[in-house]
């Protein structure tokens, strides 16, 4: 009885907070923030991993791992439609580059307002420290994935994982724990809040959960009912991607939120330990 009242506490206290931070008119704003760093931001990312020639054998199964995330359905019409501006940025000038890192940098720079807001800090960081965590997000990033999708191919090329049964289980947990692990550094690193790992931890999985289902879930939805193949014909793939960026960022946050309710419900659940009296 009393973990049942435990939880419909916690369940109030995440509603609350989900309808006071508005969790669905924040998303709408990172989804539209996305659609104009999409670009320059894979642009920015295939351009850093190119510079490491240890990079190009991995850079097909890196595109795929992107492109299949970003939208679940028509991924090849999208791929199509993202590398076509791709090539056309590399007829840019220096001004454009520079352009286009700054909407990449923006991006982020919303990333970390919208999660702040949810963890309510007030503690803000300096202007330069901003300026150097986010270019370091946008530089090590990219470094870091590729790095993953590099180790990930070379375990599954391993001997051991030859047979069908053992390499499908560990490619299919694969996305699941780039995920875990995303939305973890996600969560740990951007807010000026300290927030405690196992709360962060949690948040993370349950959106890596949330993620992975509605990854199937929205292709499920999309390939039985083509409402959008209907209304928009050839295009349709484009209000597909952009449905499912915001819905993707409605997971993204409620993942926070998620982290950020259990950290002031289990800071609610210590017990307030009065001062011993001095001796006389």
């Amino acid at each position: 009885m009393k973990a049942l009242q435990q939880i419909q506490l916690f369940t109030k206290m995440l509603w609350t907070r989900i309808n006071q931070d508005r969790l669905t008119t924040s998303s709408a704003g990172l989804a539209y923030t996305t659609i104009l760093a999409l670009v320059p931001l894979i642009t920015v990312i295939f351009s850093l991993l190119s510079a490491f020639p240890m990079f190009n054998e991995i850079s097909h199964s890196l595109k795929q791992l992107i492109y299949n995330n970003l939208v679940p359905t028509a991924s090849d019409t999208i791929q199509n439609y993202l590398e076509q501006f791709i090539t056309n940025t590399k007829q840019m000038t220096f001004v454009g580059i520079i352009g286009l890192i700054v909407t990449s940098l923006l991006l982020i720079n919303s990333i970390n307002t919208a999660l702040n807001h949810i963890w309510k800090t007030k503690r803000k960081r300096a202007f330069m420290y901003n300026l150097t965590m986010y270019w370091t997000i946008l530089t090590l990033g990219p470094i870091l994935i590729g790095s993953s999708v590099a180790i990930s191919s070379y375990i599954f090329s391993m001997q051991w994982l030859s047979t069908a049964a053992t390499g499908n289980i560990l490619l299919n947990c694969l996305p699941f724990f780039i995920s875990v692990v995303g939305f973890w550094l996600l969560y740990s690193i951007i807010p000026t809040e300290s927030v405690p790992f196992k709360e962060s931890m949690i948040g993370a999985i349950i959106a890596a959960i949330l993620f992975e289902l509605g990854k199937r879930a929205f292709a499920l939805y999309v390939t039985s009912f083509p409402t959008y193949q209907i209304i928009y014909g050839v295009v349709s793939s484009i209000p597909i991607m952009l449905v499912w960026i915001y819905f993707s960022w409605c997971i993204v946050l409620f993942g926070a939120e998620f982290a950020a309710t259990l950290t002031d419900y289990n800071r609610r659940k210590k017990p307030v330990v009065d001062n011993p009296p001095l001796p006389e």
